[in-house]
């Protein structure tokens, strides 16, 4: 959906899947992270980030790594760093 620009719909379905009672995996975090990210969405992106561990979800090597590089494609340098 990231693909074809909608945003807000998105969005929308990540929150649906918490009001279904289920909890995100890494993978769908991963989806979610990178695609905030190339919107310039850096604010959801960091709220999102902060709740992986409040839903008992931890960042992996592979999204540590679509992270970094989506950072760096927006020129986002010291963002990544922190990563």
């Amino acid at each position: 959906m990231f693909r074809a620009g909608k945003t807000k719909e998105t969005s929308e379905l990540f929150n649906a899947i918490f009001a279904e009672g289920l909890v995100p995996d890494v993978v769908t975090y991963t989806i979610m992270s990178k695609g905030l990210i190339k919107r310039g969405l850096l604010n959801e992106f960091d709220g999102l980030f902060s709740s992986m561990e409040k839903y008992g979800c931890s960042s992996d090597s592979k999204m540590l790594n679509v992270i970094v590089r989506s950072l760096l494609e927006k020129g986002e340098t010291k963002k990544a760093m922190e990563f």
